[in-house]
């Protein structure tokens, strides 16, 4: 493993000026919304000027493809067995915005040796030219391979929904990430609220929680309203903000997305380099 790290920190030190951040959508339970809210606050992303790229990391149940009504021209496996290259890859939908079904390939980065993971690492950064903000939609659950994405991006967007349910695994996650004392900023958003007053009741009653007994302070970045359009957007495969981009749950989206584009614009790059030296990492 030495040579792996060895490598990426030539890589690290080469894009050290990069100005790609980096943002996990995450959920501990399947069914928040994951997908729909990475979707959507990618193209709320692009409104605002920026270039962005979904990377979908949900091996089996990738579905990033069906939200946007296109189908996938490859994945990051095809990338690692030299099938394509990342322009091959890189898909992009009817409304500007890109994407790379990742799978298994995203996980498969691990076990490479270290020639061919410095090969696949220049292909990778390529990245950084054609995106401000790259999202990576993780696979629901709490897994290692989850855990493992959220440790590795700058900000982590945990979808959890008012369902006990959902809050409980919401809180399993952010155990496990507290534990490992990572640098990711972990951030809240709650999904499918009946109002602004509940969505506010549930995340002060959670970050109570949070604080009594993991002793960490969490972040809301706000709330998306239950919305029939929502529904109707996913049942149409395109996108709520491109279908009904003024009903309340477009535009809780969109000011989720300008607390979230607020940050990234204070806050120094650190890039796909240091993502894939931490992603790496935490095997050597």
């Amino acid at each position: 493993m030495a040579d792996q790290a060895d490598g990426l920190r030539r890589l690290v030190k080469k894009n050290k000026n990069s100005a790609c951040h980096t943002i996990c959508v995450t959920g501990a339970k399947g069914g928040v919304g994951k997908s729909s809210v990475a979707v959507n606050l990618a193209i709320a992303f692009q409104k605002m000027g920026k270039e962005v790229i979904i990377i979908d990391a949900d091996f089996g149940l990738a579905n990033v493809d069906v939200m946007l009504g296109v189908k996938s021209k490859g994945t990051f496996a095809d990338i690692i067995e030299r099938r394509k290259t990342l322009r091959d890859v890189i898909t992009v939908s009817d409304y500007g915005v890109k994407f790379i079904s990742g799978g298994s390939g995203v996980y498969d980065l691990i076990a490479l040796t270290p020639l061919k993971l410095e090969y696949i690492m220049n292909e990778l950064l390529a990245l950084e030219d054609y995106a401000d903000i790259i999202i990576f939609d993780t696979a629901a659950g709490i897994s290692n391979n989850v855990v493992r994405v959220i440790e590795s991006c700058e900000q982590a967007v945990i979808v959890t929904t008012p369902e006990p349910t959902a809050i409980m695994d919401a809180y399993a996650l952010i155990k496990i990430v507290n534990r490992k004392k990572i640098d990711c900023l972990l951030k809240v958003v709650i999904n499918k609220a009946s109002s602004k007053h509940e969505a506010e009741q549930i995340f002060n009653n959670f970050s109570d929680v949070i604080k009594k007994y993991l002793h960490k302070n969490i972040e809301s970045v706000g709330y998306i309203a239950v919305d029939k359009n929502m529904s109707f957007a996913i049942s149409n495969q395109k996108p709520l903000l491109i279908i009904n981009p003024n009903c309340q749950a477009a535009n809780n989206i969109n000011a989720l997305a300008g607390r979230l584009i607020n940050e990234t614009n204070e806050s120094q790059s650190v890039g796909l380099a240091s993502f894939f030296k931490k992603f790496i990492k935490k095997n050597s």
